[in-house]
């Protein structure tokens, strides 16, 4: 298969847990760093050893154009202007998902996302001639939920609900199956399944009909 778009993946940010923006609208390049704490060390005996302790995950938002038409525009500038940093200033919820169902004719998107709470820290304020920035960064806290997450393209609107179970079985294609528009999927490694973007059956890779379990 075909390496994923890079759309495929994308992050969200809400100071409520409700009203959700996309992160991205002013950036070519956008990622989670996880920074890894670890450690190797070496004894006397010449044994190496290894410890992980875990992850500070943190997405910087450079540039971050202000718009008053933004869901996030209203909290953020007013804690960039006025220097809050209370919880209640600045402590929102962030989202991540990989989507593995694209659906053309809607314009939708639509995936297991994980939701955690997060400080949306804005970083300064000004910027160039490109327009008012105000970057900010989002440092995701404690523990995951696993949410439904369906994303419109045309207008960036997200919806979020209560995570569904999925099964997935396998088929057995005739030669003029189509599996992109039978909506199958493939498998990639133990546990993750993508939408097949193939237009003709593969000979000898296997596809998958999915239903909510």
């Amino acid at each position: 298969m075909a390496k994923l778009d890079r759309n495929r993946l994308m992050f969200f940010a809400s100071f409520d847990g409700t009203n959700w923006e996309a992160l991205g609208k002013d950036n070519d390049d956008l990622s989670k760093e996880l920074n890894p704490d670890t450690e190797t060390s070496k004894n006397v005996l010449g044994e190496s050893t290894f410890q992980h302790s875990g992850y500070e995950p943190e997405i910087e938002t450079d540039p971050y154009y202000a718009d008053p038409t933004s869901v996030l525009y209203e909290k953020l500038s007013a804690a960039a202007m006025q220097e809050k940093y209370g919880d209640s200033d600045i402590k929102g919820y962030f989202l991540e998902v990989i989507f593995d169902t694209v659906n053309q004719s809607a314009g939708t998107m639509s995936g297991t996302g994980y939701k955690r709470e997060a400080y949306i820290v804005p970083q300064s304020t000004g910027g160039d001639t490109a327009g008012l920035g105000i970057p900010f960064t989002v440092n995701p806290v404690g523990a995951q939920t696993n949410q439904n997450v369906v994303y419109t393209k045309a207008t960036r609107a997200v919806t979020v609900s209560a995570a569904v179970t999925y099964t997935y079985t396998a088929v057995t294609p005739e030669s003029t199956d189509n599996p992109a528009s039978e909506g199958w999927y493939e498998k990639y490694g133990t546990v993750t399944y993508v939408q097949s973007t193939d237009t003709s059956v593969v000979a000898g890779k296997t596809y998958y009909e999915r239903s909510a379990g």
